[in-house]
């Protein structure tokens, strides 16, 4: 019987796949390179939204500070929605306000549902989009497309319904009250309503 190979002193050695396997756990030495390539405004829409989404696969605090950053610069307009998108999975709470600003910049409609889609799949997205939308404003479309976004999701998301509604002005445009509107009402009254200040109200002498 012949000998084996992979047994003998002679044999190949498995230290190139080792290596291999090694280097599978080093992601971080590209982040660079995915930095840079982001970051070029001479590079293609492709490459940039790609290196964009390595970055956010990475997941580090660094990448998610730089994508943060790469925000804010005026070369970054043709590719805002994507990192707004990366942001949205990497830290939802410290970045929802940069967020918000970005979709009520131009964009196509499938951009922003893609954005309003991943802010949706975040833990605790309706406390945090509800809390960061009390006195904001919101482009119609930006606030369509995310009503949109919250009723294809199949959750019983009154609360931020009304916050939309509200912080796109929508309510003008819309016809009278439906049920899932009056649902809404009802949710946000049980929550920020004062029972005894209404008591208070109705039982006033002037009253009768």
């Amino acid at each position: 019987m012949a000998a084996c190979p992979a047994l003998q002193r002679g044999g190949p050695k498995p230290a190139s796949r080792g290596f291999a396997a090694g280097r599978l756990w080093k992601p971080y030495e590209f982040e660079g390179r995915f930095q840079r390539k982001a970051g070029d405004a001479n590079a293609s829409m492709e490459a940039r939204e790609a290196s964009v989404d390595a970055l956010q696969s990475l997941g580090s605090s660094s990448a998610y500070q730089w994508l943060g950053d790469l925000l804010t610069q005026p070369d970054s307009v043709s590719i805002r929605h994507r990192i707004a998108l990366s942001l949205a999975s990497l830290n939802l709470q410290d970045s929802i306000d940069s967020i918000l600003n970005v979709m009520n910049e131009p964009n196509r409609e499938a951009d922003l549902l893609a954005i309003w889609q991943t802010i949706l799949q975040q833990k605790e997205a309706e406390r945090l989009l509800v809390q960061a939308l009390r006195g904001k404003t919101l482009s119609p479309s930006a606030a369509t497309t995310g009503m949109r976004a919250v009723r294809e999701s199949g959750r019983n998301r009154t609360a931020l319904l009304l916050a939309l509604e509200k912080a796109g002005n929508l309510a003008a445009f819309e016809s009278p009250a439906n049920y899932e509107r009056i649902c809404a009402l009802a949710q946000q009254a049980m929550i920020e309503g004062n029972p005894d200040r209404g008591e208070t109200v109705y039982r006033r002498p002037e009253l009768g």
